[in-house]
């Protein structure tokens, strides 16, 4: 549990780095950050095996390891895109999962039949 509060809060420092960095007005120097950012990122992978070789086999609900390695990659793709840009183009953002927690099949008939019942009142 304590690698995966890691783990939260390296993301959420990331995240705020990230963000920061683009207040930089020389994009040499906005660059190099956002390559350290890449590196970091890539640091974090062997953090997220250990988690998830320390995960409970038998835990009722299991961090989904795939989703975060997932977003980690877009995340990186978008900084190497960032990095290799040669004009400014309007391009589409690729939403990341932020959903690391499967939901249960009872959870999403629940849902549906809430949905269901508000439909018909």
């Amino acid at each position: 549990m304590k690698s995966i509060k890691n783990l939260s809060l390296v993301s959420s420092f990331l995240a705020l780095l990230l963000v920061s960095s683009m207040s930089f007005a020389n994009t040499a120097q906005m660059n190099a950050t956002l390559a350290r950012i890449s590196t970091i990122l890539s640091q974090v992978n062997p953090l997220i095996t250990l988690a998830e070789k320390q995960q409970d086999p038998n835990a009722r609900v299991k961090f989904q390891f795939d989703e975060l390695r997932r977003d980690i990659a877009d995340i990186q793709a978008g900084i190497a895109q960032a990095v290799n840009r040669v004009s400014i183009q309007p391009r589409v953002v690729q939403p990341l999962s932020g959903d690391y927690l499967p939901v249960s099949e009872a959870v999403l008939n629940k849902e549906k039949v809430l949905t269901n019942e508000d439909t018909t009142s």
